[in-house]
């Protein structure tokens, strides 16, 4: 073969066994350092061929519809399920990619160690399908915050990778705790993500917000304290427009329930 031609890729018997090999933790203890380290991926995929080859070998002998039947009940799902991608792998990826800050092409490195060829599309599609799972949870929470009576508000910075460099972007807080006040509702906080710090983010997010906002000097609150904008019946908040820590700034305002 030339060296400008492109390796062969594994015929699917090469393919288990390379699984079976990355996944045989006997056999890694024993080489201990020399061993290969032990793969999630391929221990997903040897659990799915070993329930596989137990569903053959309890349907062996039996008719063909029969069989038909079974394997579209039990080894179909097997193979569907977006083929070796289960419950714990989905959970290690995705509480790397937020738990742990690592980007998904380093998680992609990282498996192509372990000798499982994982193109980085593969992780993005199942954080998008994780995240989009969740997110019934996130506006549960969502609603629970900007339902409170006040809030306390602010921005911080975070790195965003980005092609050859890295950006900076914000994460956005909003935090409810009524605590202090001997409040009888959970404390919760819910976060938003910007590439930039543009007034229109907390804009956006607050614009269905009616209530008491502490927040710090930043301009891109203030068209929130405009007491120009229509306000809602029977709720007349007010607001400073500033955290003590720049009081000497501070504008006092009435911020406006939104319509």
């Amino acid at each position: 073969m030339r060296e400008d031609q492109p390796a062969a890729r594994a015929v699917p018997c090469h393919a288990r066994r390379g699984f079976f090999e990355l996944a045989d933790i006997e056999k890694n203890a024993r080489e201990g350092k020399k061993g290969k380290p032990v793969s999630p991926i391929a221990l997903e995929a040897v659990r799915r061929l070993d329930t596989l080859f137990e569903i053959e070998r309890a349907i062996n002998g039996r008719g063909a519809d029969e069989r038909r039947a079974v394997r579209q009940e039990k080894s179909k799902p097997l193979l569907e399920d977006n083929g070796f991608i289960g419950p714990q792998l989905l959970a290690t990826i995705l509480f790397d990619k937020f738990g742990m800050h690592i980007p998904l092409n380093r998680q992609s490195a990282r498996f192509k160690a372990e000798g499982i060829d994982l193109p980085l599309s593969t992780p993005a599609d199942q954080v998008g399908h994780g995240t989009f799972a969740v997110m019934p949870l996130f506006h549960l929470i969502e609603r629970h915050v900007l339902a409170a009576e006040r809030l306390h508000g602010d921005d911080t910075t975070i790195r965003i990778l980005a092609k050859g460099k890295c950006t900076t972007g914000r994460i956005w807080t909003y935090v409810r705790d009524d605590r202090p006040f001997a409040g009888p509702a959970p404390p919760a906080a819910v976060y938003y993500a910007s590439s930039d710090r543009r007034g229109e983010h907390p804009q956006r997010h607050l614009a269905a917000f009616a209530g008491i906002l502490q927040a710090d000097c930043y301009s891109g609150f203030e068209p929130l304290f405009d007491p120009q904008k229509k306000a809602r019946p029977r709720k007349t908040p007010v607001s400073s427009a500033c955290m003590p820590g720049c009081s000497a700034s501070a504008k006092p305002s009435r911020v406006p329930p939104r319509s």
